[in-house]
């Protein structure tokens, strides 16, 4: 019904919603640091919202995305809660200050079948795509640092905590490992 909805989860009950844009929702995403503030992202649109709890009220920030027209799959924060890290269906990354509310830069890379999963560090980001492409991006550039072909679409991306070791859920219930850039099943 392209609605956002906060719940409250012990209660079981719907605390607010709002439309979650003038078109179709596809993700959302809820800042680090901030359990008031969302991400969410759809057909042609990244908004930052605001959770207005003893007023019941979501408030919608739309971030600029300038000529850009593109649908966002899949949002991560960057641990610091001011970029946001957006996946589109047609393969690009975008980068969007989510303080602020506008697009910084894109990659120039698009991976086929559009990028299903993100997870980011320190310095990188990670993606997962539709054909099974696994890269780790420069945070600076959002170039393309290393890849490897996965053999199953990518479904998840988790890096441990020690930062040492990346996780890819691939299709068909198959785990990878990656380690200085070499997938071995898990």
């Amino acid at each position: 019904d392209n609605n956002i909805v906060v719940w409250n989860v012990e209660a079981g009950e719907a605390i607010c919603g709002s439309p979650a844009g003038t078109d179709s929702g596809k993700c959302v995403q809820f800042f680090n640091h901030d359990d008031y503030k969302i991400v969410s992202g759809g057909n042609y649109h990244v908004r930052v919202w605001d959770f207005d709890r003893q007023n019941r009220k979501l408030h919608p920030l739309d971030c600029h995305l300038g000529q850009l027209k593109r649908i966002a799959q899949v949002i991560a924060i960057d641990d610091s809660d001011t970029v946001a890290y957006v996946g589109t269906v047609t393969g690009d990354l975008l980068e969007v200050n989510v303080v602020a509310g506008k697009f910084v830069k894109a990659s120039r890379q698009r991976f086929s079948q559009g990028i299903i999963c993100i997870a980011t560090t320190a310095d990188s980001v990670l993606v997962g795509t539709g054909d099974g492409t696994l890269a780790r991006l420069d945070k600076r550039t959002l170039k393309v640092q290393a890849q490897a072909k996965l053999q199953g679409k990518c479904t998840s991306v988790a890096i441990d905590g020690g930062g040492s070791h990346l996780f890819a859920g691939v299709s068909g219930r198959r785990m990878c490992r990656m380690g200085d850039s070499t997938p071995t099943q898990a």
